[in-house]
Formats: C-alpha cells, sequence, structure tokens
C-alpha cells in the first residue's frame, strides 16, 4: 500500500465536485520498468454508471512500455492524453 485518496461528498459543497477526468498510470516505465502495480477501487457508498469512479482499460498491462514517451516527470504519476493508442479499449 502506498497511498489513498479521498473524495468529498460534493453533495455537501458543490464546489468539491471533479469537473474533468483524467487518464494516468500509477508507475512510470522509465523508472520502473519491470515493476508490477496493482490498482483498486473501494467505494464507501452506493455506485452506477452515473456517478463516475475507477476505469481500468483491458490489456493496458500488456502495453505498458508504450507510455515511455509520455513520462516526462521523475516520478510515478504518468498523464495518458484520451487520444493515445494505449487506450484503445484492449485492442492490441
Amino acid at each position: 500500500f502506498d497511498g489513498s485518496g479521498v473524495y468529498r461528498n460534493w453533495h455537501y459543497e458543490p464546489k468539491w465536485k471533479t469537473t474533468t477526468g483524467w487518464y494516468h498510470a500509477d508507475q512510470n516505465p522509465d523508472l520502473k520498468p519491470d515493476r508490477c502495480c496493482v490498482q483498486g477501487f473501494v467505494s464507501l457508498t452506493n455506485q452506477n454508471e452515473t456517478t463516475g469512479g475507477l476505469i481500468v482499460f483491458p490489456y493496458t498491462h500488456l502495453r505498458f512500455h508504450e507510455l515511455k514517451n509520455q513520462a516526462r516527470r521523475p516520478n510515478d504519476f504518468v498523464a495518458v492524453p484520451s487520444t493515445h493508442s494505449i487506450l484503445d479499449r484492449g485492442k492490441a
């Protein structure tokens, strides 16, 4: 376990609501090319397809090294543009 994220209930304060999403990888293929990272999501409230949450794109773990050109900072977080080919929904 290396970290966690918490979203505040924006029903109490509308300005807390996340207005955009971001695709990313939590490991940098340049810094840790053999690292195996497993990520999960635990919701403490009822959720459905309209409430948002974690998105995991099928088979992206097999294409992890394609993110090398996106890894521009010396940390584990790698932003992935929504147009990147790794997000082709499992297509090889």
